[in-house]
């Protein structure tokens, strides 16, 4: 990989296999040449000055405890992955006014939430039919897979900003349990079955982004896992839905 092309993951294991970190988390041989000033946009002055937040893994996998990459690290298959891990998922003891507040008391000005991570299951009863389990017969869902009926999103928004505090949503472009996608887990971590699978997925993608802008209105929406570097993978979150978020970034 040429150094003009690393990503900000790449740059921050740089650092760290440097022995140190120096200003802005780099170490000296990565810094610019000069500095440069940058101007920053009217829409994301509020996320500028906030700079204080909370960020919250929270999907399916919590029910095994081992971190939201376990689908990808303990080698799990679709079928067993989903019935075994996202079936009996059943956050019962979720407390959106718990959050909310501990994060007001710690200062912060803003929580992003994951909606979707890698593992594919949605955080949200998304009505995008293409979002289903191996026998294409569940929605991937908190409410149509594991049976939650309770909106988590909703609660947590609503706890949030009755605080003061601004809400986000973490949506993952990268889907392992995808019907269109294979987990690759030697390189490029996902594998698109087809050019035309992809061109699909990327549709109904932009719907579930439609969906989550329409049903919660997030302050930002952060996306993860276009940077595998792999030409099949879906990458494109520009235009349509994302382009109406009142503030996006990447992970």
């Amino acid at each position: 990989m040429s150094s003009a092309s690393l990503s900000r993951r790449s740059l921050m294991k740089a650092a760290t296999l440097a022995g140190g970190m120096a200003a802005f988390g780099l170490p000296q041989a990565l810094w610019p040449a000069t500095a440069e000033a940058y101007t920053v946009p009217s829409k994301m002055d509020w996320w500028y000055q906030a700079r204080f937040g909370m960020f919250i893994h929270f999907g399916s996998y919590s029910y095994l405890g081992h971190g939201e990459w376990a689908f990808h690290s303990e080698n799990w298959s679709k079928a067993d992955y989903q019935t075994q891990v996202s079936a009996p998922f059943n956050p019962t003891s979720f407390n959106a006014a718990t959050i909310a507040e501990m994060a007001k008391n710690a200062g912060m000005k803003y929580l992003v939430i994951t909606a979707k991570h890698h593992e594919g299951y949605a955080m949200w009863n998304s009505d995008v039919a293409s979002f289903t389990d191996t026998t294409g017969t569940k929605e991937y869902n908190l409410r149509d897979y594991s049976g939650h009926q309770a909106d988590l999103l909703a609660q947590l928004k609503t706890e949030c900003e009755s605080r003061g505090v601004k809400f986000g949503l973490y949506y993952s472009i990268l889907d392992w349990n995808h019907p269109s996608q294979t987990i690759n887990r030697s390189a490029t971590f996902s594998t698109m079955s087809s050019q035309s699978a992809r061109t699909a997925y990327i549709a109904d993608m932009k719907a579930q982004l439609r969906e989550l802008l329409d049903r919660y209105d997030p302050a930002v929406l952060w996306f993860d896992g276009d940077w595998c570097g792999n030409p099949s993978t879906p990458r494109s979150t520009t235009g349509g839905s994302s382009r109406t978020a009142r503030t996006c970034t990447t992970g």
